[in-house]
């Protein structure tokens, strides 16, 4: 009979501790989760924003641009915020004499990180790309800004890309950014030197693209320039996506 009732108390005992305390012991149900893997590799995760943060105010180009490359790859670590001021000032070459190249990796950095996490310090790093696209002194600079923003998927950069491809003195500048509007707006977008097909097409499948910096509608020394300063000193969207896949990609 003692049996039965010891029996009895555990079968009642058993869930009501289960609902409780959980079933790993703690205070709340569901137990929190590790934001990014295990608890090892998000501090692993951590541990390397911090190692980042610190290259970026190495002296040799390699070392700053290794960095930044680790950043786009920890976006998601649980610090990733500490390097938000720091690519700052990487892309506004406070202090310091960044390249044009290095400069566009941080631009397109602090808009990856900007969408991660979101919130007002997600809309600072956005913001200040897009100050820098519309302030910025550096015309390779400022399209590397255009086209992170065109990636972002943030209706926020619209209005300044609208800007960009009307009326930047630099036609790289005005095609970069009229790619940047295709991509932000699913090619949706529609205007006199910037559109897919004609306006009725504008959002469709077509074939025929113009745009006011296109290089069809340039004289031949400029169509040179064009696509040389394209290929040399931007980041194309290849090179971006294939680092994503294998880890390496920006050609020095």
């Amino acid at each position: 009979m003692r049996y039965r009732w010891f029996v009895l108390a555990l079968v009642i005992l058993i869930p009501v501790g289960v609902v409780l305390i959980g079933p790993y012991g703690g205070y709340s149900w569901p137990p929190p989760t590790v934001p990014h893997g295990n608890p090892s590799e998000t501090g692993e995760e951590a541990l390397g924003v911090i190692q980042a943060v610190s290259d970026l105010s190495n002296q040799d180009y390699v070392v700053v641009r290794n960095a930044i490359r680790q950043l786009r790859r920890s976006i998601y670590a649980p610090n990733i915020y500490v390097a938000i001021y720091p690519l700052m000032d990487v892309l506004g070459n406070v202090g310091r004499f960044h390249d044009s190249h290095t400069r566009g990796m941080a631009a397109n950095a602090l808009v990856r990180i900007g969408v991660a996490i979101k919130g007002q310090r997600g809309n600072q790093a956005i913001e200040y790309v897009i100050n820098e696209l519309e302030e910025g002194p550096t015309d390779t600079v400022r399209a590397s800004c255009a086209y992170a923003l065109g990636l972002s998927g943030r209706e926020i950069a619209l209005d300044s890309l609208i800007s960009a491809n009307e009326d930047d003195p630099s036609p790289v500048v005005r095609e970069t950014a009229c790619e940047a509007l295709m991509m932000l707006t699913n090619g949706r977008y529609y205007s006199e030197d910037c559109h897919y097909g004609d306006e009725e097409e504008a959002g469709g499948i077509v074939t025929t693209f113009s745009s006011g910096g296109d290089v069809r509608t340039m004289e031949s020394g400029k169509v040179d320039e064009l696509r040389w300063l394209k290929t040399h000193l931007l980041v194309p969207l290849d090179i971006l996506l294939s680092e994503d896949e294998t880890g390496s990609g920006d050609a020095e």
